[in-house]
């Protein structure tokens, strides 16, 4: 009989020498030769024998050489059906070569094991955690709250690593100051766009730079889920730079450093219609759906009032005509009266749309999240 990794299983009499006699390698040998029948069935056998194989290695464990009880921790860890009482002994190993590697790969761990790991405060212990695979928002939030720089660092370039709202924006702060934790935060494919819109001044120019190269090779989503636009092709979607230009600008407007009118006229120059409608959104407090549906529309009038309502300039709602002509193929003398009809229009009746809008646009998401009767 062999064991399974090939070798000869020793005999009764080797066994019971190894077991009275703990000196030497004779243990090591011992727990090696268990762990190899063991796992030969490891299913099966974790029914059948668990708990005396628990009782048995967690006592040799007290005893062997830590090289021995990293090599246990490193074998047993991807397994499912191991023993709990092994696995936990292992995971609370004051050696990290021994607690990292079921730490950050052991199904058998629960979320309220890793949860009491993890406020032990132990760094070593917790940066294993956060490279786990899977990790729920319950344990990203406390890494994040408890975790040093590293494990920081570790979660947010996870991207098994769930996030709350809460807890992104809590490592949005600290990324303004860590350009290494900004990069693999706008990496992220789940960043919100509140995220981004509080974290984009401060992106570097190489990070900006990174994500117009993935842009280039069509290699990822980062912002994908903040500004789809229905019927927009490819080719007219911005790039990653431009939309994070655009947030920017956002960020400028509402912290009074730029104006809307100008930031509005500067975005229509470029001529990346969701951008603009990114931007519309965001300044009215209305669905971006909303928005692009007006400026698509044949009656362009709706989509006029939406820039009356903001107060935007003749000049720049001249400037925003011109790239909806190009969308839609108006012509330069149907252009032109579009532009005097938007003088035309009342400031205030159009504010009153505005927000008649916003309400709707607010009802309407709150239905989408109501579940059906």
């Amino acid at each position: 009989m062999s064991t399974a990794s090939g070798e000869r299983v020793p005999t009764l009499a080797e066994l019971q020498k190894w077991a009275r006699d703990p000196t030497g390698d004779n243990w090591q040998n011992l727990l090696r030769v268990l762990t190899d029948l063991f796992i030969a069935d490891v299913e099966s056998n974790a029914a059948r024998y668990g708990e005396a194989y628990s009782e048995i290695v967690c006592k040799m464990l007290d005893d062997v050489a830590a090289d021995v009880r990293a090599e246990l921790s490193e074998r047993i860890a991807p397994m499912a059906h191991f023993p709990d009482k092994v696995v936990q002994r292992l995971a609370h190993d004051e050696e990290t070569s021994v607690s990292a590697p079921v730490l950050e790969h052991s199904p058998v761990l629960t979320e309220a094991d890793l949860l009491g790991i993890i406020e032990m405060m132990t760094p070593d212990r917790t940066l294993a955690i956060s490279k786990r695979k899977q990790l729920g928002k319950k344990i990203t939030d406390v890494l994040i709250a408890n975790g040093d720089e590293a494990v920081v660092r570790s979660v947010t370039a996870n991207p098994g690593a769930a996030f709350s709202e809460r807890t992104m924006r809590k490592v949005a702060e600290r990324a303004k100051h860590d350009p290494e934790l900004c990069g693999s935060l706008v990496d992220r494919a789940d960043i919100s766009q509140a995220v981004m819109v509080q974290l984009t001044p401060f992106l570097s120019e190489e990070i900006k730079a990174r994500l117009e190269a993935f842009d280039e090779k069509d290699s990822g989503s980062l912002l994908d889920s903040l500004s789809q636009v229905t019927g927009e092709s490819d080719k007219g979607e911005p790039s990653r730079k431009n939309r994070i230009e655009a947030f920017a600008a956002i960020e400028q407007v509402k912290s009074g450093q730029a104006s809307m009118d100008e930031t509005a006229a500067r975005i229509a120059a470029v001529g990346h219609a969701s951008v603009l409608f990114l931007f519309i959104a965001e300044m009215g407090q209305i669905a971006e759906k909303s928005v692009s549906g007006a400026f698509a529309a044949k009656n362009g009038t709706p989509f006029a009032v939406m820039c009356k309502g903001l107060r935007l300039s003749k000049q720049t709602f001249s400037a925003i005509a011109q790239l909806r002509a190009k969308r839609v193929g108006m012509s330069d003398a149907d252009t032109s009266r579009y532009v005097e009809a938007f003088t035309r229009l009342n400031a205030g009746e159009a504010e009153k749309t505005l927000k008649m809008l916003q309400e709707k646009d607010k009802d309407n998401a709150g239905a989408g999240n109501r579940p059906a009767a």
